[in-house]
Formats: structure tokens, C-alpha cells, sequence
């Protein structure tokens, strides 16, 4: 290996930290609890839908069972340990 000396002495560029980009509507993303249930109300604003009011949940967005436990390069998740309580 030809070492020259200095050249450890070049000048890299500048690594800047990542500014990240806070989301700006955080509310409209709404986990709901086990205890949710359906608005029936007439008046109900999320039972009519009105605009910025939580989504109601809809069947269909699960996962797909083939990739249910798949990581990212198409790998199956490892099995985890059981875990006996005392």
C-alpha cells in the first residue's frame, strides 16, 4: 500500500446534520383504543364525515397474510423465545 504522507490531511466536505421535517398535521393519524365504538348519533360529526374528524376504521387495509412477519428483504422474522412468567 502506497501511503503518501499528508494525505491524511485532505479535505472532506462538511457533514451537515439532517434537518427533519416535522409532520404538521399529526392529529389526523389516530390510533383508536379497543373500547372505540361506531358513532350512531344523527348529529355526530364523525358519523357524518365531516372534514378534520377522525377516520372510522374500514375492513380491508390488513396485511396481506403471505407477507404477514416478512422483513424488508423478504426475509421471515425470527422466531422469538417464549417467554414463562414467573
Amino acid at each position: 500500500a502506497a501511503w503518501k504522507a499528508g494525505s491524511h490531511l485532505l479535505l472532506r466536505p462538511l457533514v451537515k446534520p439532517k434537518t427533519i421535517q416535522k409532520w404538521t398535521k399529526p392529529d389526523e393519524v389516530v390510533r383508536i383504543r379497543s373500547n372505540w365504538r361506531e358513532p350512531r348519533g344523527t348529529n355526530n360529526r364523525v358519523h357524518r364525515r365531516f372534514k378534520r374528524q377522525i377516520v372510522t376504521p374500514n375492513p380491508g387495509y390488513g396485511s396481506n397474510k403471505k407477507a404477514k412477519h416478512m422483513l424488508p428483504g423478504d426475509l421471515p422474522e425470527a422466531p422469538k423465545p417464549h417467554h414463562q412468567g414467573a
